[in-house]
């Protein structure tokens, strides 16, 4: 087993022992309309803690100025709850700071910023259980 500490933003950082099941951290293509100080993503990785609940770290990663950089950091039972959490629980944008409604397009162009974020953690989502090897059986 291997020793962890992961941060969390405005709490302690947790440390245990577990094992890497994946992760999802490595850069995926920018968006074409993306400029570097305007890139937001997010970093994925799942350890087996040594009583078998799995952790998930998510690092919420910005190059917006106005915006920081967080890190949460999750327990779960189960393969299920985890999956659960991801899809109906965390809401990928929620760290984004809003454009101000007076601006030209504001609603449309939050909403393309907001879509560009969801899409990248769908993806990140995706290659994670695939990492993973956590499939759903149909």
């Amino acid at each position: 087993m291997q020793q962890f500490t992961l941060p969390r933003t405005g709490l302690p950082p947790v440390q245990f022992k577990g094992e890497i099941m994946a992760s999802a951290t490595d850069p995926l293509p920018p968006f074409p309309k993306a400029k570097a100080d305007r890139r937001r993503w997010h970093e994925l990785k799942l350890v087996r803690h040594e009583d078998q609940r799995l952790i998930l770290a998510i690092g919420y990663r910005t190059g917006v100025q106005s915006e920081v950089n967080i890190d949460i950091v999750e327990l779960f039972d189960s393969e299920t709850a985890m999956i659960d959490f991801l899809t109906n629980e965390y809401d990928p944008t929620e760290h984004m700071d809003r454009l101000p409604e007076h601006l030209r397009n504001a609603a449309s162009r939050q909403q393309r910023m907001d879509q560009r974020v969801i899409d990248d953690f769908e993806a990140r989502c995706s290659l994670l259980l695939t990492r993973a090897g956590i499939v759903e059986e149909i």
